[in-house]
């Protein structure tokens, strides 16, 4: 049994199952904090599903009738279940975040005037409250900063720059996402994200793929080899096995 801590009150748990190495909970209540040092999921009867990290706090209509609203201090990872008819939205300082169908972080750390938003599949519209910014849409693999004092914004697109962050995220996004969806994706970070999900050394020469991308969606459950020899035939490549992973050639 698991429990975490909300304002006044404890939230009792009523369920638990594991996946990927993090406790998945369902919880009672509606407002809550986690104060634990563990991460932890929330399951929402729209079928949307919550990641909130450790020392955020969280406050959401656990039923989600009508208007499908959550008020966020922290860190969050959403998995966000579509619905045309009922927009889905995250409150974080004056920035709202809204999504019909998606997957993406914010974090609105307290004592700090940031927030961070990062999209990873679907589409989401970033907006401020008081109109100071106009409205920024974002598409996969990129992120916005916004400083809510200033009202200045950042805009990074991890599509076409590969940094240490960015590979954190690929990590996350492997632990709780059942696919991928990419779209003119380049195919070093396809490849990047399919080796740190499976496990599996893909090699190649750099040379062999450039300007070369795959759009579309992959089963994170599928066969790599079958992942990687689909994309491989779009883009006029081959793949052969190898002990430790796969390698990645030109077709002669």
């Amino acid at each position: 049994m698991v429990s975490l801590v909300a304002p006044g009150k404890k939230v009792t748990v009523l369920a638990a199952a594991q996946k990927a190495g993090t406790q998945t909970v369902i919880v009672s209540q509606d407002s809550f904090v986690n104060r634990t040092d563990t991460a932890y999921w929330i399951d929402l009867t729209d079928g949307s599903r919550i990641k909130l990290f450790p020392q955020s706090r969280l406050t959401a209509n656990k039923k989600l009738t009508g208007t499908r609203e959550i008020h966020l201090e922290g860190k969050a990872f959403f998995e966000v279940a579509k619905d045309k008819t009922r927009p889905f939205t995250v409150y974080s300082g004056h920035i709202n975040t809204t999504a019909l169908g998606t997957s993406f972080t914010i974090t609105a750390l307290s004592g700090t005037s940031a927030v961070n938003v990062e999209l990873f599949t679907g589409r989401v519209v970033v907006k401020a409250d008081n109109n100071r910014i106009k409205d920024v849409y974002l598409q996969p693999g990129q992120q916005i900063r916004i400083d809510c004092i200033t009202y200045q914004t950042k805009t990074i697109d991890h599509r076409l720059n590969t940094t240490a962050h960015m590979q954190e995220q690929v990590i996350e996004k492997s632990e709780t996402l059942d696919s991928f969806e990419f779209e003119q994706t380049p195919l070093e970070k396809v490849f990047t994200q399919l080796q740190q999900h499976f496990g599996k050394k893909i090699s190649y020469t750099p040379k062999d793929i450039k300007g070369m991308s795959f759009t579309g969606k992959i089963d994170t459950a599928a066969d790599p080899g079958k992942i990687l020899n689909t994309i491989a035939a779009m883009n006029g490549l081959k793949v052969m096995g190898e002990k430790d992973g796969f390698l990645i050639l030109p077709i002669q």
